[in-house]
């Protein structure tokens, strides 16, 4: 029974060293359940400062858009907010 177990335990580690090592070398990986996709693993990569700019520039105008906070008007803070809300 014991080595039954230290048998699926080593199994188990080099499943684990062989999924790591694949998520190493920028591989992706989907798990799948009766052949429909449930999950996807994507290395991760650090975003550039270009990306990091281009993310500020799409905020600053969601942020424009709101009907809560319009261009032009004064901002509220959220406690403003709150208790307009409240009225």
């Amino acid at each position: 029974m014991r080595n039954r177990s230290l048998w699926a335990l080593m199994k188990r580690r080099r499943s684990c060293l062989n999924f790591w090592n694949a998520l190493r070398q920028a591989k992706r990986l989907q798990s799948t359940k009766h052949d429909q996709p449930i999950a996807k693993l994507v290395p991760a990569t650090r975003p550039s400062n270009a990306d990091l700019e281009e993310l500020f520039l799409q905020m600053d105008e969601i942020r424009g858009r709101s009907l809560l906070n319009p261009r032009g008007k004064q901002k509220l803070t959220i406690k403003q907010l709150i208790e307009e809300g409240r009225k």
